[in-house]
């Protein structure tokens, strides 16, 4: 339920109305829900898409990470300055990011106790088309990897020309540079 609730609240689903039809061009996916136990114990449950049955022939779903050689040389520079590092992960980080394929599903149980609009209902059985680059579509990793960038053009950071994964900007106030480096949804 909890997972289904966070899609719900990140806007992954535009909900059809009971008997609408779903737009021509789309394809059905079946969604799964993957359930894991991390290293440190924590349970954890990721509900994705079939996209390996998704015709995604004319979508561009390539994308890039930070080469290895770039960390080692960013935590160098940073240990021989004495600079602070610091280390993150975006939580349900596809999630914000549009889908590039057209895809719809039928919502199952999970979505039998979800809040919209501060009411709970029941999505279960409910078409949705699903509108966000939730895991499991070929796309994703793509259109995650697009949407970040653009914030980070926003925040003022260019790619570096070595590597296009590790962003960089002047922080005149301190008079040094700032340096990202990006893989997948994990920022150093």
């Amino acid at each position: 339920y909890m997972e289904a609730q966070s899609q719900v609240d990140h806007e992954t689903y535009k909900f059809l109305k009971p008997g609408e039809s779903v737009p021509e061009g789309y394809q059905r996916v079946d969604l799964r829900t993957i359930f894991d136990i991390k290293q440190d114990l924590r349970r954890k449950a990721r509900t994705i898409a079939g996209g390996h049955k998704v015709d995604a022939f004319d979508i561009n779903c390539h994308s890039s990470n930070m080469k290895g050689i770039s960390a080692r040389l960013l935590m160098l520079i940073a240990d021989a300055n004495g600079y602070d590092v610091r280390v993150g992960d975006i939580k349900n980080a596809y999630l914000y990011a549009p889908t590039a394929e057209k895809v719809w599903t039928v919502c199952g149980p999970e979505f039998a106790r979800v809040i919209i609009d501060g009411k709970e209902c029941d999505m279960s059985g409910r078409k949705a088309l699903i509108v966000k680059a939730l895991y499991g579509l070929k796309s994703s990793g793509r259109q995650w990897h697009k949407y970040l960038g653009d914030i980070l053009r926003g925040l003022g950071f260019k790619p570096s020309r070595f590597d296009s994964d590790v962003w960089y900007r002047l922080n005149a106030k301190h008079d040094l540079y700032e340096y990202v480096g990006t893989h997948t949804d994990d920022l150093l």
